[in-house]
């Protein structure tokens, strides 16, 4: 019976110590979890806020690439005049009714606050009952095409 009783106690405590070791080892695997899931919010938050400010740098990317492309078209146009002179079969020569449309709404759509401005001038003496010649309509271009193109180089850099 002393065997048997002895035999049991060997047992208690070797069921025991095998409980406390697989206890330790989901402890220690838990921590272990527990410290990974972590790292893994910390680098998953980092990456949220690093993508959160590349989209907003998008943004203002693609702002600045519109307006620019907006003087570029105001100024393509509103150049054809003096850089195709020599050019009878110019786009702005040959076809200058819609070559004054066309840069009058690309001349709205401008970006510059001044360049609009002196444009809405402009069109205020094209609703005059004496219309400028194409000479005056040209020199009151060049100011806009000056503006427009001072904000495409700011918008470009």
């Amino acid at each position: 019976m002393k065997r048997i009783h002895i035999f049991l106690f060997v047992l208690y405590i070797i069921f025991v110590f095998g409980a406390w070791f697989i206890f330790s080892e989901n402890t220690s695997e838990k921590a272990t979890l527990v410290s990974e899931i972590t790292n893994l919010k910390t680098e998953l938050a980092n990456t949220k806020n690093d993508l959160d400010a590349e989209r907003s740098l998008r943004v203002i990317l693609e702002e600045k690439i519109s307006g620019s492309r907006v003087n570029a078209s105001f100024l393509a146009l509103a150049l054809c005049p003096t850089l195709e002179a020599t050019n009878n079969e110019a786009f702005c020569i040959k076809n200058s009714t819609e070559w004054l449309s066309q840069t009058i709404i690309s001349g709205i759509a401008l970006t510059d606050p001044e360049a609009k401005a002196k444009m809405e001038t402009l069109l205020v003496a094209l609703g005059k009952k004496t219309k400028p010649t194409a000479k005056q309509l040209y020199e009151m271009l060049r100011p806009i095409e000056i503006d427009s193109l001072k904000a495409l180089t700011k918008n470009l850099k």
